[in-house]
């Protein structure tokens, strides 16, 4: 979308915002995205059609992430933190493994591997 409504451009932004304290006032991510480069399109294809797909399949995994100081990653700004199991980890251990979220999973163990690294 953005490269047809700007042809020229050769980056652009598009980040999230935590907009607390709890959520560091953070955007993620820094930099912007270069748009000529294709790894980068083909990821922001890839990670958009299969999270919409998702989305039209009615998968809403709840995906804890790894352990990090006093919580999982993904649940330290989710307003549901505090009455979720605690044995969430386990939980998506198993529900992991179904077939219908291979691609969601590929997805999100892609990321945090870059996270890890970078």
């Amino acid at each position: 979308a953005a490269k047809n409504l700007h042809p020229d451009a050769v980056s652009v932004r598009a980040q999230y915002w935590f907009p607390t304290s709890r959520g560091g006032f953070k955007l993620f991510p820094e930099e912007p995205f270069n748009l000529d480069d294709p790894d980068t399109s083909d990821r922001f294809n890839r990670g958009v059609s299969v999270i919409s797909q998702g989305i039209r399949s009615g998968l809403f995994p709840a995906n804890p992430g790894p352990y990090e100081r006093f919580n999982y990653a993904n649940c330290s700004y989710c307003d549901f933190d505090p009455i979720c199991p605690s044995r969430r980890a386990e939980a998506w251990d198993r529900k992991k493994a179904d077939p219908s979220l291979a691609s969601y999973v590929d997805l999100a163990e892609a990321q945090q591997v870059e996270e890890e690294e970078g």
